[in-house]
């Protein structure tokens, strides 16, 4: 059972397609249903259509009333498309303000999900889909047999889009560089380089809104908090990696000192620790997250 699933009504599911907190936004949405929440709405990017023929248009139009305006997207093949938009118009929706995703035209019946290579929709003739997440495929709705207490899974669902907004505006706080004087910045590159999480050669890059830094005592001890799908090994070496134009600028040695499961399967937390560290590399890492904080 793939907790990224959520199955909150018979025939729709709403699943989570995103790697952090700062993927707030990341839900795909399959099917439609009666009074689906403004809050689920809203955290809804994409919507896949598998077989328009048999769509309630009059719910679907009620299912994406508080989606942004502007940037609802469905991922559909181009007959889906045509069937889809046509029997949305007849129930009086606005469809040049709808956005289609194309299948790609080298795969005729495979999408990507928000240009990320982790995750994409493969479609097929029967009207079947599957969901690829890190090259395995972890739904199949012709093979779904869960059945799962719908009530249940909504409330599920809510408690991990609170986790991502709460988390997302925690990482956004200013509060460490009010300590940071303007002087100490170090100024360079920062659109062409990153910052990344690596423990045992696996980089996990930083986004705006899924961590923190953090001083602890002195600028040579901090620490940093972080969210990620990917599962780290509390009370080993990691370090922090700064990657600028392509070369490693800075890396620094740390501990993970800490994990915590906020959603099963989903979403782990985690504190690294660095100590007796350069102040120079301190404020460099720090002005490269003013420039995350400023750019949120």
């Amino acid at each position: 059972m793939n907790k990224r699933i959520f199955e909150i009504d018979k025939d729709c599911f709403i699943v989570y397609t995103g790697l952090s907190s700062a993927d707030y936004q990341s839900f795909l949405r399959i099917g439609n249903k009666d009074h689906l929440s403004d809050e689920i709405q809203k955290h809804i990017r994409f919507i896949v259509v598998p077989d328009a023929e048999n769509l309630d248009f009059q719910k679907e139009k009620e299912n994406i009333e508080h989606m942004e305006q502007g940037k609802i997207k469905y991922i559909c093949n181009q007959e889906n498309q045509d069937v889809l938009f046509h029997g949305l118009e007849a129930v009086g929706v606005d469809t040049k303000s709808l956005y289609h995703k194309k299948l790609s035209k080298n795969l005729n019946n495979i999408s990507k999900i928000e240009n990320k290579k982790h995750f994409f929709t493969i479609f097929y003739e029967n009207k079947n889909i599957k969901l690829v997440f890190n090259e395995e495929i972890f739904f199949d709705l012709f093979n779904y047999h869960e059945h799962r207490n719908y009530k249940k899974e909504e409330k599920r669902l809510n408690d991990l889009i609170a986790h991502l907004m709460r988390l997302n505006g925690e990482n956004k706080s200013k509060l460490i560089l009010k300590d940071i004087p303007d002087d100490k910045l170090i100024s360079f590159d920062y659109e062409k380089s990153a910052l990344f999480i690596v423990q045992d050669n696996i980089y996990i890059p930083l986004s705006i809104g899924m961590f923190k830094i953090r001083k602890v005592r002195s600028e040579e001890n901090f620490e940093i908090t972080f969210n990620c799908s990917h599962r780290f090994y509390v009370g080993k070496e990691a370090s922090l990696t700064l990657i600028a134009r392509g070369e490693k600028d800075i890396s620094l040695n740390g501990f993970v000192v800490e994990g915590e499961v906020l959603e099963k399967e989903v979403l782990y937390q985690y504190r690294l620790n660095f100590s007796h560290q350069k102040a120079e590399d301190f404020y460099k890492i720090i002005s490269m997250y003013k420039y995350f904080i400023n750019k949120g």
